[in-house]
């Protein structure tokens, strides 16, 4: 695939509106992965790259709000290491399926994960009101 100029424009606009997202309500990967794979990226690298921009994302969202004092340091502990583990397994095994695969496996995915955030989003709302 050849990186264009147009390929990384739209990359750094979708990464920036993904990672805004992901700051205030998570889900920037279905923002994304599907902007990746229309630019006819391979799954793999799709979830690489993706993974790698939305953790520093993370990180930097982390650190603002450790900062502010707006973190349970226990439950980041406990979610640094559970989460660590289970992208370990998860990453190596998404690497065993074929990128025809796991591009079918992602697109019937987003949907799906769509869905739950939307409910999701709903549930905490109707908790607040």
């Amino acid at each position: 695939m050849d990186i264009t100029l147009t390929v990384i424009l739209v990359c750094f606009v979708v990464f920036f509106i993904a990672g805004f997202v992901d700051a205030i309500a998570g889900g920037g990967g279905l923002i994304t992965r599907p902007v990746l794979l229309l630019l006819g990226i391979p799954a793999h690298y799709t979830l690489g790259t993706g993974k790698l921009a939305s953790s520093l994302g993370s990180i930097t969202a982390l650190i603002t709000f450790w900062k502010r004092g707006a973190v349970i340091k226990e439950v980041v502990l406990l979610g640094v290491i559970s989460s660590y583990f289970g992208a370990v397994i998860a990453s190596a095994t998404t690497l065993l399926i074929s990128n025809e695969k796991m591009t079918i496996i992602m697109i019937f995915l987003l949907p799906v994960a769509i869905l739950r955030s939307e409910e999701h989003t709903s549930e905490l709302q109707s908790r607040s009101d």
